[in-house]
């Protein structure tokens, strides 16, 4: 199988809606060397799926659109009805996780119907190819943030983990959120030390190979 180097176009978005087709967009399809689009419908790293034409290729962005949206909508609905059932003065896991699961449960739903979607979506597209391995992915996509954003981020994380633990120490029944916190804080530092490492190597690729060439696989237009 051959492996596809990507190389996304990394212009800013500044217009919402603009900015979620070009997630969509970078989430989901790649473009081969001879133009045609492939689909990925659970990740750049698994089966893709080419796709015949512009029209064929809308029905799937709209499909993933209304997916999407969909996930959001319904998740923040429970989210509300569980709120709105709950005591607000208690912090206990109890809460926690009833609060966890009234989310969960209707993405779940949601993800059963994607299932069924992406299996009458993929009915005649022959499977592509073009396959993308996590360390690609990863060393291309580190190259869209910026080292200082990360950073921030880590900093964000830890001074939340701060706040949970002023929390646990005045009231002990929320000890359980220093220990969601520490957790969170983990594996903010791992992911962000990973994507760091991935974009020195990035770079460092780049420039004894002379930079990016457009129209390499994997390049959005």
């Amino acid at each position: 199988m051959r492996s596809a180097r990507l190389k996304a176009a990394r212009n800013p978005v500044d217009e919402p809606g603009v900015a979620f087709d070009d997630f969509i967009e970078r989430a989901h399809f790649q473009r081969t060397p001879d133009g045609r689009s492939v689909f990925y419908p659970w990740s750049l790293t698994g089966r893709g799926y080419t796709v015949p034409n512009d029209d064929a290729k809308q029905r799937l962005v709209r499909g993933l659109q209304a997916v999407y949206v969909g996930a959001i909508v319904t998740a923040s609905i429970a989210f509300g009805i569980a709120d709105a059932g709950r005591d607000g003065s208690s912090h206990s896991l109890h809460d926690f996780v009833r609060l966890l699961g009234f989310v969960v449960a209707p993405v779940l739903v949601c993800l059963a119907f994607y299932g069924v979607w992406v299996a009458r979506s993929l009915e005649g597209l022959p499977p592509s190819d073009l396959r993308i391995s996590y360390s690609e992915l990863l060393a291309e996509r580190s190259l869209d943030v910026e080292p200082a954003e990360l950073r921030k981020g880590v900093l964000a994380t830890f001074a939340l983990l701060l706040a949970a633990g002023v929390c646990a120490w005045v009231e002990p029944e929320a000890q359980w959120i220093l220990v969601v916190c520490l957790g969170l804080f983990i594996a903010i530092a791992a992911l962000t030390t990973a994507v760091l490492r991935a974009r020195r190597e990035a770079l460092r690729r780049d420039a004894l190979s002379g930079g990016p060439r457009a129209g390499e696989p994997g390049r959005h237009p």
